[in-house]
């Protein structure tokens, strides 16, 4: 017991740098990226260079803009997927196509992107068939969006984003043109709407347990992911690679995709895109209990057994250990104010990071129970 408190400092100090160094990355990326114009970086690997590659950037005066797809899958989101049809039509960069899959959607989500598509040429609306056997649905919706893609480099983003201003679109393609080869971007999105109290510890998780700032000399792909919300990757790597195939019956297939990419050679690399891209994810604390309640448990385990014990570890380290040596609730919440400052969160969200850490226990244990039960169900389906 007497090693308890000073092991436990230990851990809180290691992750305090971890965030700093990911902030500093993130701070850096964005900057360096977004201070240069350059020929997009096909990848280096033999393998995942597509045939006949095309030299293209971002700057209107070279050869020619990457034609850039954005793949949207939408399943009865009638009430908010007209934001990102208009903020995509509002977009100054031009050399793109939005395209909008209905996964059998109930309400009138088919009869908003079909009406976007037959008002304009850049905007295509697929409509879905039934979910094959073996397939999450999302999975399958982003699957067949990208066999429908005509563009050079793939934007996968979810059906309650949308692009913050006119040139959002065009700073993407920077900073797709700017990277480093053999990686894919993903972002951190300006976050909007209620359920703060669950929504921001996912920013702050990501911050907290991946090492971002490692990028190439990462040699775990445990420690990989991408951000669903936002990511891109060249079409060609896309098509040779085809992740979502790969991750067909993965509820969580964003971190799944990432940690493919990175067992293949392909590094996500996090920039900040709160100035680019925002997503209204839930209104209200109820809606992202049940948002996240979909995937907790697939979070913490790869069965319900595994995902307990993960659990009971999280709770020694976040529930027990606080109330056994109370200043290290002065410790969380200095970790959770790091992140929040990083991602744009109120400075409420750091001071009542206990009530957060409560909730993602109860939350994280009502997943579990679920999924053992096979009663987890997202937006009429089974999971």
């Amino acid at each position: 017991m007497e090693y308890l408190f000073p092991a436990l400092l230990v851990i809180h100090f290691i992750l305090l740098i971890n965030i700093w160094l990911n902030r500093i990355s993130l701070h850096s990326q964005t900057r360096s990226q977004s201070q240069t114009r350059s020929q997009l970086q096909l990848q280096s690997r033999s393998d995942l260079i597509p045939e006949n590659p095309v030299e293209y950037t971002a700057d209107p005066e070279t050869r020619r803009d990457p034609i850039i797809s954005i793949l949207v899958p939408a399943r009865n989101e009638a009430a908010i997927i007209s934001r990102l049809i208009r903020s995509f039509r509002e977009q100054s960069y031009k050399s793109s196509e939005l395209i909008l899959y209905d996964d059998e959607s109930d309400d009138a989500t088919w009869e908003i992107l079909e009406a976007a598509s037959n008002t304009d040429d850049a905007i295509r609306a697929i409509k879905g068939g039934r979910l094959p056997e073996g397939w999450v649905g999302k999975v399958h919706a982003l699957h067949c969006l990208a066999k429908e893609a005509h563009g050079d480099v793939f934007l996968f983003m979810d059906a309650d984003t949308e692009f913050l201003h006119r040139d959002s679109l065009l700073r993407l393609a920077d900073l797709f043109c700017t990277r480093k080869p053999d990686t894919v971007i993903t972002g951190i999105p300006e976050i909007r709407g209620g359920g703060l109290l669950i929504v921001s510890m996912v920013g702050h998780f990501i911050l907290t347990l991946i090492p971002w700032w490692l990028g190439h000399k990462n040699p775990f792909s445990t420690f990989a992911g991408v951000n669903g919300q936002c990511w891109m990757i060249e079409a060609g790597v896309y098509q040779n690679l085809m992740p979502h195939e790969a991750v067909r019956n993965q509820v969580l297939e964003d971190v799944m995709i990432g940690r493919y990419l990175h067992a293949n050679g392909v590094t996500p690399v996090l920039v900040d895109l709160q100035n680019e891209v925002t997503v209204h994810m839930y209104s209200n604390i109820r809606e992202a209990w049940s948002g996240f309640r979909k995937n907790a448990s697939v979070m913490l385990g790869k069965s319900s057994v595994t995902a307990l014990g993960a659990w009971l570890v999280y709770v020694l380290l976040y529930v027990a250990a606080p109330v056994l040596f109370p200043v290290l609730i002065l410790t969380l919440i200095g970790l959770k104010l790091s992140t929040d400052r990083a991602i744009g969160q109120p400075l409420w969200t750091s001071l009542l990071v206990p009530v957060s850490i409560l909730l993602i226990t109860f939350l994280a244990l009502d997943s579990i129970i679920a999924r053992s039960r096979n009663r987890l169900v997202w937006k009429g389906r089974p999971i």
